[in-house]
């Protein structure tokens, strides 16, 4: 796969309108870690824990490994 060019303020190539570009390169052989156990995390569980009435109040991203919070996210 090709390189993807996003216009932002980072550092990159000028576009000649003041704006730079940065180079973002898709990798599907890559497997990320958990920051917390160092594991690679070929899948992650997702929770979603419940409210005091029942009520979802969105979701939590797991380490299938050590179980701690990756991140959370609105429904």
């Amino acid at each position: 796969m090709g390189a993807y060019p996003l216009v932002g303020s980072g550092a990159g190539r000028n576009d000649g309108h003041g704006m730079s570009r940065i180079e973002i390169t898709r990798r599907e052989d890559l497997v990320a870690v958990c920051p917390h156990c160092e594991a690679e995390l070929p899948e992650i569980y997702v929770n979603k824990p419940r409210g005091p009435f029942g009520i979802g109040q969105g979701y939590l991203f797991l380490c299938p490994t050590c179980r701690k919070v990756l991140g959370a996210g609105a429904q």
